[in-house]
């Protein structure tokens, strides 16, 4: 590949954001080369092809929300210019050894460095993830991708596909959102082996339908979700660490 190979071109430097490590320009030879993510892609972990950590455990799913938010907040608003990625999927997110989640495929993703680059002639995006106000208006924003999130948040709390067509519903977030608003969304949630985390799930969702929201005044932004992730984080695991301090006490009690 000669002088045409770059070592190092570097696009975001974000610890959740895939790295990009090196590109071959040799038209005979075009490569990019990416950071290795041994643990592969959410949307494996969720089909149970990698195991079942995530599904045993609700507080490593709820962890990799926050990191892929944190991605979502440096493209939105820590970037030169904004950019929308367009392609939120959990196909899209991959974790590495330590179950730590990095968004990767930035190939349809918009930076927006004027108005005009608000408005796309081809609402591009995943069946399943792309926000449908997006899709009929063809006018991009910042709550486009928050619209995909909210998506996968779903997939993490119940362990269901983004769509399918043996569904009664065949889009999740239709799904959700009916379940949520007839009060027996319980059904859907798979709340693995810890603590709470029925509850911690459910909490999931109820953010998860703000994400999907129809009117852009109630769907949050993406730094707005993190931080409610985040907090809900500290209390799943403070009641976590209290309901092992009273198992070791019965433990004691018994010994």
């Amino acid at each position: 590949m000669g002088k045409s190979f770059v070592v190092g071109y570097r696009t975001h430097t974000h610890p959740h954001v895939r790295q990009i490590l090196g590109v071959s320009f040799d038209p005979a030879q075009p490569l990019i080369i990416y950071e290795y993510l041994p643990r592969g892609s959410l949307r494996q972990h969720l089909q149970r092809r990698k195991g079942d950590h995530l599904l045993n455990d609700p507080i490593a799913r709820l962890n990799v929300a926050i990191d892929v938010a944190h991605a979502l907040i440096q493209l939105h608003y820590n970037s030169r210019f904004p950019i929308f990625h367009r392609d939120v999927k959990s196909s899209n997110i991959l974790l590495d050894a330590d179950y730590n989640a990095k968004l990767a495929d930035m190939g349809i993703a918009v930076v927006v460095q004027s108005e005009a680059d608000l408005d796309v002639a081809e609402p591009l995006g995943a069946f399943g993830y792309k926000c449908p106000v997006y899709e009929q208006s063809g006018r991009l924003d910042d709550k486009s991708d928050v619209y995909s999130f909210g998506v996968v948040l779903m997939e993490l709390a119940t362990f269901m596909t983004a769509w399918d067509t043996e569904r009664t519903v065949t889009l999740l977030a239709d799904l959700v959102i009916d379940r949520l608003q007839r009060g027996v969304v319980k059904k859907l949630i798979q709340p693995g082996n810890a603590p709470g985390g029925a509850a911690l799930m459910k909490s999931l969702l109820l953010v998860a339908a703000d994400c999907c929201s129809l009117d852009l005044n109630v769907r949050p932004r993406i730094d707005e979700v993190a931080d409610y992730l985040e907090r809900l984080r500290d209390e799943a695991s403070e009641e976590a660490a209290l309901a092992q301090h009273i198992e070791s006490l019965g433990s004691l009690s018994l010994a």
